[in-house]
């Protein structure tokens, strides 16, 4: 996805999850892919399945409060937004 060609992202992560539907670093990035093709709700989804097993794992906590912010849903997105401070690349 960083050569911003998200459809052919989305369809490699898809295959990926099918031979390791719990790599979180695969479902991370699927979850990067849906939010950047505008499928908000299925991101915040795919972030939710991370945190059950990763609950505080600063990026994905980071990114479901944009997808929030995104979808609207500013009490959530913003109170989640603070995990931004967990980052560690912002000062």
């Amino acid at each position: 996805y960083l050569l911003d060609d998200f459809q052919e992202a989305l369809y490699i992560f898809e295959r990926l999850l099918e031979i390791t539907p719990q790599d979180t670093h695969v479902l991370y990035n699927f979850g990067v892919t849906l939010k950047a093709l505008g499928y908000i709700d299925q991101a915040i989804q795919v972030y939710d399945r991370i945190l059950e097993a990763h609950t505080s794992c600063a990026p994905v906590q980071f990114s479901r409060a944009l997808a929030h912010l995104v979808r609207g849903d500013f009490g959530i997105g913003f109170a989640a937004y603070e995990w931004r401070w967990n980052l560690g690349v912002i000062s």
